[in-house]
């Protein structure tokens, strides 16, 4: 089975049922074994702060914790040579943080980043795989 590595788009379309990619994302789990980005939790909760309370969120990330033990999706490691990648590719493609940061564990990690953001396919020494609604 072909690994791979997913970021907040995944995360978010595999917890929230009503979200876009919620069906590819279920599927997308039978055909690859996916790894979470650790910074995906992070930014799952920087975008999403002003919608829940305190104890919501402790919920929340319960119920995340549940979702990736069900899937047997493993959260990779931290590591400092993912942001010397990062920042390089935050200079030379133009990239956001969280997306940079992205590709750099990719790159570290030497797996295809699955993710439906387009801006990944111009990053040439990384293997991107379009994450699509089916």
């Amino acid at each position: 089975m072909t690994e791979v590595i997913v970021e907040t788009d995944f995360l978010t379309g595999l917890i929230h049922r009503s979200d876009r990619l919620h069906k590819t994302c279920l599927e997308i789990l039978g055909r690859y074994r996916v790894y979470l980005s650790p910074y995906s939790l992070i930014e799952y909760r920087l975008v999403n702060v002003h919608k829940a309370e305190y104890e919501t969120w402790i919920k929340v990330f319960r119920y995340i914790d549940l979702i990736l033990r069900h899937y047997n999706i493993r959260i990779l490691p931290s590591n400092p040579i993912i942001h010397t990648y990062s920042m390089e590719y935050r200079v030379k493609y133009n990239m956001s943080l969280f997306d940079s940061i992205y590709a750099g564990s990719s790159k570290y990690y030497d797996l295809p980043l699955l993710s439906s953001d387009k801006v990944y396919g111009k990053v040439g020494d990384i293997k991107w795989i379009p994450l699509e609604i089916t």
